[in-house]
Order: structure tokens, then C-alpha cells, then sequence
């Protein structure tokens, strides 16, 4: 992953949006649940992060804000039931997540990457979905770790 021309200690407060979602995954109900679980687990992973930089006294300097718009641009994420009668016919899954990061005071756009994991299907079948439903974590784990790389304090 690329690193930010601004490192993310220049900034006082940081929000997390809401899950978002392409039109094609709100089109379907089944990948919007899993949407949502992504979403919820993204909140309970970055929440303790951003509360923590949230608190630490940044003497001197002007307050900025950096507004994190996660975003679910694609997913197929292959089902228990069809792992288990399909195997790996059943194809691939992956997750595609859009992570934005824009300055609340300017709407200057800080960063914008592209996370994507994916869960081979012979991986999928061999552990008989395993991978498939760890997807969501990997991807969130990801997240993380990009925010955390890019927070020089």
C-alpha cells in the first residue's frame, strides 16, 4: 500500500463514518448483510485507535479533523452452504474496500486506498469455508494496520 504525502499525527480529531456501499452491493441483500458486518466489525476494531489519538494533547498548532469514509466498492463472498456442496466451483471470494480520508475543514483529500483480499477457492474448499468467513477480518485488519502505518507520533 502506498504511504500518505500527510502523516495522520498532523491531525487533532478523527471520525468514522458509516459503511458505505457501492451500488451494486446495496442492489444485493446478501452481500449488503455482509457490508454491514464489515462495517460493524470496522467500528469495533477502529474505535479504540481513534479514540486514543482522539485524546492525546497536541499543544500548539491549528485543530483539523480527518473524516475516515469507508466504502465497500465489490465483494462476492461465497456462502457456507455453497462451499460445502460446490467446493471450489464455487469460485473465489474477495472483499474490495475503498478507505477515504478527507480533511473535515478543507474537504482536501488526504488518502484514498484500495484494500482488497480474496480467499482462493481450492483455500475456500480445502478449510470448507474457513477463509471465506474470515474475509471480513482480514479486510478490517488491513484497514488497521494502514492507519497505523501512516500515524507517525
Amino acid at each position: 500500500m502506498r504511504a500518505l504525502d500527510t502523516s495522520l499525527d498532523k491531525f487533532t480529531t478523527f471520525e468514522l463514518e458509516p459503511m458505505g456501499m457501492s451500488e451494486a452491493v446495496a442492489a444485493d441483500a446478501r452481500k449488503v448483510k455482509v457490508s454491514e458486518e464489515v462495517g460493524l466489525k470496522l467500528e469495533a476494531r477502529l474505535r479504540p485507535l481513534l479514540d486514543e489519538w482522539n485524546t492525546r494533547d497536541r499543544a500548539g498548532g491549528n485543530a483539523r479533523t480527518l473524516v475516515i469514509k469507508p466504502s465497500i466498492a465489490s465483494m462476492h463472498v461465497v456462502s457456507a452452504a455453497a462451499r460445502f456442496w460446490a467446493g471450489a466451483l464455487s469460485g473465489d471470494s474477495y472483499i474490495d474496500i475503498d478507505l477515504t480520508l478527507v480533511e473535515k475543514e478543507t474537504g482536501a483529500l488526504i488518502g484514498n486506498q484500495r484494500i482488497n483480499r480474496n480467499s482462493n477457492a481450492f483455500a475456500g474448499a480445502w478449510s470448507v469455508g474457513s477463509t471465506d468467513r474470515n474475509l471480513t477480518d482480514y479486510i478490517v485488519d488491513i484497514a488497521y494496520q494502514y492507519l497505523v502505518e501512516n500515524h507517525h507520533d
